[in-house]
């Protein structure tokens, strides 16, 4: 009986010594999570979001510069395809009306000149 007495007032001090460095461990942790918060502060303070900043930043102008790019490509396809043609669509219509007016009168002056050889040459044997 008395052994578990001893075991039981031993295990009682185990639990107490348990309990006191239990409670020192809190007390610790919250004197660390307390300069922890003073260090952020500090960090906040003295400009520490800045290299976040940075790199956010750099992340950004480099997806900027890549869509600058890429744009620019399009609107090189856009220049080097169609578009340019359908931009002057009504010109080109034009020059293809002026260009068959200038090869009709052209081909009514060599006919002229064909007619007039003839007749000349009809006249000069009479």
């Amino acid at each position: 009986m008395k052994s578990f007495v001893l075991l039981k007032e031993t295990a009682e001090q185990v639990l107490e010594e348990a309990d006191v460095e239990i409670e020192g461990a809190k007390l610790k942790l919250e004197e660390l999570q307390l300069e922890l918060e003073q260090l952020n502060t500090e960090y906040s303070v003295k400009g520490g979001g800045i290299l976040e900043q940075k790199n956010a930043l750099m992340k950004q102008r480099s997806e900027s510069i890549a869509a600058v790019n890429s744009s620019q490509e399009q609107l090189l396809e856009i220049a080097g395809g169609e578009l340019p043609l359908l931009l002057v669509s009504d010109l080109l219509k034009d020059i293809g009306t002026q260009g068959k007016a200038e090869q009709e009168k052209k081909l009514n002056k060599v006919a002229l000149e064909k007619s007039e050889c003839f007749i000349r040459k009809i006249c000069w044997k009479i």
